[in-house]
């Protein structure tokens, strides 16, 4: 029996979905009740019984439960979703015998719940041939989400799914969730779906061969026979020359696992590392990458890549980390592009990483020299981690005083998580004799988060030294306890006022901008260093402006004053972030970052326009420079100059007017920015609603536009034509439902579209969900 326990239990796992499908029968010694007792239960008026009788059946299973099968039906349209899901459970165990359900779980498939379709299909799948003329019907359903269901269910049904083949493979150039659904159920049912595949990738429309070419590319080429192996090879070469660049994408991606012929398969990725869509070139780099090609050639052509675009360079990249430790050829020239391209850092230390051993060498003997430093230095440690530690740990456990030591401290630093020795042996050097292992032994216990109390007193110790990078990394380290800022505060102060030690100053800056929150009493001094000649300690300076507790007037005046100055982009950028920060909308400020935002510089300029963003209405009167903006060659840089307009203006026709032009941006993130800026505005955006439509039918975009039209709910009459051409020429339903709904808000001034509805509503074939958006419309239209 049940307790009330078990059954919350199980509650909650069906809510969470924990339950397993098709979960194996009882494994412990527990009895259940009589089978008579537990169909009863299953008409009781309480739920938790309901639940408990339908529990037992599902572990009970075959042949026990058997006897239940009518009650369990029955159960299935339970009002309770958890007695309804357990007894689509207790089905899917039961398996052929449970023939009887099919036509209710074939209903079932139209739920808008996914777990209930989900289930419904599975246990489907597990009646096996009896359920696939009632499979059948649902592939040639209108409802799709009934025909994604039935796509799903076929996946379990094996070689009993041969008769339906052709229909679910129809299924291919349905709605997106559906294709989908029909993608990995011909692609789990092996060979046997292959030669049907074969055929679809003939199909005059290009989403279905897309859909097919995707289909081969998941099935197991082990599996597939000789023969039929080399004919899907032979289609899928001849795909890659597609005109559409997503039958060429999965194209080139099941023909790198077909294909016997290594040479053959990197010549054609060669190509396509030319190719115009992203995608397919970074499908033949996956591809060039897994082939048993020369390794140094390979790794070349994907080096070429890094010189590129940033597209480019992040393909290359992925291509060389997949490559592992056989790119090893190309580790120098990785160092190189982090000198050439630091905004990769973290993906050109992870590609590093992928190689191993092979490039703990170069990376060590690249930071003795004085090639690797900074981000990039900490971003390539932490990146190789275990694969460089024992190297480090020899040194640092050595009596060796020389610069390999200062590298090994370095190294510990940027990796992190080291081993106790390692940590150990990190500390012991903060007795070193020689100042520059002292002062890397600070900056490694500090950044590795070593117990202050521990060291406490050896660091403080080091404050009087004389060598000044060893006070300096002393106080920083000290600086990381958590209330340092009040324990220490006369000792900051005096290192911050101490004008002989400008490195004490600066490291001083660097370790106050790493506090969540600095005390307004430490501004006066930071101010006075804004003014610092060293760009480094000036730009520490407004760092640590923008965590000030209390931003004053004042801290705003002197960021203004020093960005009218020349200073370096670095300080540039901080102090753009410390007004941000510091939400100061004075007319001198917007007045300093509109000159700054011509910078060159990328991330100034960004930084920049979110600033106007987050200024708002008082960044006026730099909306009309902002126009020429949405221009830019950087995306971006169209986006956040889409957000600036967005927030700053009071127009709200010109917010309308600039989204909407927002909407044939060439770049898919641009489109998605200034849809979602419409959707902000609700009905309002209404106007926009026929530029959304434009971008609704088109595959990658209609997601955002479906949000847009849903969060906007309007259209005007101006969109009549647009949604009148949605009806004709249109096969994709969702955006047909949308031009219906919309038209049913126009109300009586879309009395021009009735002809065209009517036709419609008498279509013989018009799935339910339409029929009632269409009879909705027309009576919405003719009401007076």
């Amino acid at each position: 029996m049940i307790t009330l326990r078990q059954s919350w239990i199980v509650s909650l796992s069906l809510l969470f979905g924990f339950v397993s499908l098709g979960s194996a029968q009882n494994e412990s010694n527990e009895e259940f009740r009589p089978i008579e007792t537990l169909i009863e239960s299953l008409d009781s008026r309480e739920e938790e019984t309901r639940r408990d009788a339908a529990y037992e059946l599902w572990q009970m299973g075959p042949p026990a439960a058997n006897l239940a099968i009518p009650a369990l039906i029955k159960a299935l349209s339970d009002r309770d979703d958890q007695v309804s899901s357990l007894a689509t459970e207790a089905i899917a165990v039961i398996g052929p015998p449970a023939a009887d359900a099919v036509d209710v779980l074939v209903d079932r498939l139209r739920q808008r719940d996914d777990q209930v379709r989900y289930r419904s299909a599975f246990a489907l799948g597990s009646i096996g041939p009896a359920a696939v003329p009632g499979i059948q019907f649902a592939l040639k359903s209108e409802d799709q989400r009934q025909q994604e269901g039935a796509a799903t269910a076929v996946r379990w049904l094996g070689a009993a799914a041969e008769p339906i083949l052709a229909d679910l493979a129809f299924v291919l150039g349905s709605d997106q969730e559906a294709a989908e659904a029909a993608v990995e159920s011909l692609s789990r049912l092996g060979p046997l779906a292959v030669p049907t595949l074969l055929q679809r990738t003939s199909d005059a429309t290009a989403t279905v061969r897309a859909n097919a070419a995707d289909a081969l590319r998941r099935i197991d080429q082990r599996t597939v026979p000789d023969t039929l192996r080399q004919s899907v090879a032979n289609r899928l070469q001849e795909l890659v020359q597609d005109a559409d660049s997503s039958v060429r994408r999965w194209a080139i991606a099941g023909y790198g696992k077909y294909a016997a012929d290594p040479a053959s398969v990197a010549n054609i990725c060669a190509d396509l590392l030319q190719d115009a869509d992203t995608d397919v070139k970074r499908a033949a780099v996956m591809v060039l990458a897994d082939a048993k090609a020369e390794p140094e050639e390979t790794a070349k052509r994907f080096v070429q890549l890094l010189d590129g675009s940033q597209a480019d360079r992040e393909i290359g990249l992925t291509g060389l980390r997949r490559m592992g430790p056989t790119a090893s050829w190309a580790i120098d020239n990785l160092l190189s592009q982090l000198q050439k391209q630091p905004a990769d850092a973290n993906a050109i230390a992870s590609t590093l990483a992928a190689m191993g051993d092979a490039a703990v060498a170069q990376v060590l003997q690249a930071t003795a020299e004085g090639r690797l430093t900074g981000n990039s230095m900490q971003l390539v440690f932490n990146q190789l981690g275990e694969a460089v530690e024992p190297q480090l740990q020899e040194v640092l456990q050595s009596n060796d005083e020389s610069n390999a030591v200062v590298v090994a401290l370095n190294a510990a630093s940027a990796i992190g998580g080291l081993q106790p020795e390692t940590v150990d042996a990190v500390v012991r050097r903060l007795s070193s004799a020689n100042p520059a292992i002292q002062s890397a032994a600070a900056d490694a216990v500090r950044k590795l988060g070593v117990n202050a109390e521990k060291v406490a007193s050896q660091l403080k110790s080091m404050l009087s030294s004389d060598d000044e990078k060893v006070q300096a990394a002393a106080l920083a380290a000290l600086m990381v306890r958590p209330d340092s800022l009040n324990e220490m505060a006369d000792v900051i102060q005096e290192a911050l006022t101490n004008t002989s030690a400008p490195v004490i100053q600066r490291r001083t800056l660097q370790a106050l901008s790493a506090k969540d929150a600095i005390p307004a009493s430490y501004a006066t001094p930071i101010l006075a260093l804004l003014e610092a000649k060293d760009e480094s300690t000036a730009t520490s300076a407004a760092l640590c402006l923008s965590k000030l507790d209390e931003f004053s007037e004042s801290a705003a005046a002197a960021l203004v004053a020093q960005l009218e100055a020349e200073r370096s982009p670095e300080f540039q950028l901080a102090a753009v972030r410390a007004l941000a920060a510091g939400k100061s909308h004075s007319a001198a400020a917007v007045s300093a970052l509109g000159t700054l935002a011509d910078s060159a510089d990328l991330a100034l300029h960004l930084a920049c326009l979110k600033t106007f963003a987050e200024i708002g209405s008082d960044a006026k009167s730099v909306l009309p420079d902002l126009f020429s903006r949405l221009e830019h060659d950087e995306p971006d840089v169209r986006s956040a100059t889409l957000e600036a307009i967005f927030r700053i203006s009071d127009s709200q026709e010109q917010q309308i007017q600039t989204m909407a032009g927002g909407l044939s941006d060439e770049n898919w993130a641009v489109r998605k920015k200034a849809s979602e800026l419409l959707g902000e505005l609700g009905s309002e955006a209404a106007p926009a609603v026929p530029a959304i439509l434009d971008r609704l039918v088109i595959r990658e975009d209609s997601v955002f536009a479906g949000s847009a039209l849903r969060a906007i709910d309007k259209a005007t009459p101006d969109a009549i034509p647009k949604l009148l051409d949605i009806l004709k020429t249109e096969d994709d339903r969702r955006a047909r439902y949308y031009a219906l709904h919309l038209l049913r808000k126009i109300g009586p001034e879309a009395k021009s579209a009735l002809p065209m509805l009517r036709e419609i509503e008498s279509q013989p074939d018009l799935d339910s969900r339409a029929k009632d958006l269409v009879t909705s419309a027309i009576e919405e239209i003719e009401k007076q």
